[in-house]
């Protein structure tokens, strides 16, 4: 004790009648009690450097390195044992949305239709289609006011709207040469047959070319502002980034196997709201046959995702998204999948292009 905390060793006497005296030969004794240290407390106390604290060593914060600390660094703020309830939360909202949207299809399709019908030839699974999404629209409005997403930045928009076209446009272009580089690739393994194109003129290419962009934006604007905007944005406030791009990775992917189902006017009864629903589900009923796909676009969601978290907005992600649906939805209409290939298992068996 009297080596480290010398300063409470009173001085007693000093020889000065030998020389030589002084340093070294002073004489003393400790004279510090021990309610003197319990006082004085830990402002008085030195930490010895050949023994750093750990707090010293860890920046004042506390070091943990329980799995449940662990969990909680990846996943953001909160209480560690919460990082499971938390990463779900934000992401029920929106998957109780679809699920919703999904019902309301079931619901009001058949009244909706018997309403229109006597007046207007809609097809029944278009009404069906458009009850869906006024459903979807309807109860985003409310989930983004409920969890403070009503804004622009939330939304992915908090670019200026200058910077917010420039970068969207780099990525379109970004976005059309890499598909445009995919359909060679397919066009040289020979999964793709241009036989269809023979019969499109130039006015023709050109026509579908300028509504195939239209189709391509409107899809992009849509799935990135709910996904990637709005959920993204509270998904990562609760729990993180990495929870954030993953988990509308996830419903992005899914949602592309709601296939579009059609039912005769003649055959409409007041249970095809609820035919229609099967039917729209109906590649789910056989999920081995859409692995391919659905690993492809969980690969492309991803992806999207990490543009999404590295710039902060949407505007690469809608540019990016724009240019890949355009080259597709073109190449859609001039080509066909040659399912005989040598190499035609890499094709998808849900849309003949998205797969191995």
């Amino acid at each position: 004790m009297q080596a480290r905390h010398a300063r409470h060793v009173a001085v007693r006497r000093v020889d000065l009648s030998r020389p030589g005296a002084g340093a070294d030969h002073v004489t003393g004794t400790a004279e510090a009690p021990m309610q003197d240290f319990q006082q004085r407390g830990q402002q008085d106390q030195v930490p010895d450097p050949a023994e750093p604290d750990d707090d010293r060593l860890h920046g004042g914060c506390r070091h943990d390195s329980s799995p449940q600390w662990e969990a909680h660094k990846l996943v953001g703020s909160g209480r560690p044992w919460q990082a499971s309830h938390k990463t779900m939360r934000a992401f029920a909202w929106f998957l109780a949305l679809t699920a919703l949207a999904l019902a309301a299809i079931a619901v009001f399709s058949y009244p909706a239709w018997t309403l229109l019908h006597p007046y207007f030839d809609f097809p029944f699974h278009r009404v069906g289609e458009r009850i869906g999404m006024l459903a979807l629209l309807v109860g985003f409005l409310l989930i983004a006011r409920h969890l403070k997403l009503a804004d622009r930045a939330s939304l992915g928009y908090g670019l200026p709207r200058r910077a917010f076209l420039r970068e969207m446009s780099l990525a379109l272009a970004l976005g059309v040469a890499s598909m445009l580089a995919v359909v060679g690739l397919m066009s040289a393994l020979g999964l793709l047959e241009w036989t269809p194109a023979a019969d499109f003129s130039g006015a023709d290419l050109l026509r579908l070319a300028a509504l195939r962009v239209v189709s391509g934006f409107a899809v992009a604007f849509i799935e990135e502002t709910f996904l990637r905007g709005a959920m993204h944005t509270a998904i990562e406030r609760e729990s993180g980034t990495r929870p954030a791009v993953l988990l509308t990775a996830l419903l992005y992917a899914a949602t592309h196997f709601l296939a579009s189902y059609h039912i005769a006017p003649a055959q409409v009864t007041s249970r095809s709201g609820l035919e229609l629903l099967a039917g729209t589900l109906h590649s789910w009923a056989q999920p081995a046959g859409m692995v391919d796909a659905f690993l492809a676009l969980l690969a492309v969601g991803v992806v999207l995702g990490l543009v999404r978290a590295a710039t902060g907005n949407i505007a690469a992600c809608t540019g990016l998204h724009a240019g890949w649906v355009w080259v597709m939805l073109v190449a859609h209409e001039l080509t066909r999948p040659a399912r005989g290939a040598p190499l035609g298992f890499l094709l998808s068996r849900v849309d003949g292009f998205v797969g191995w």
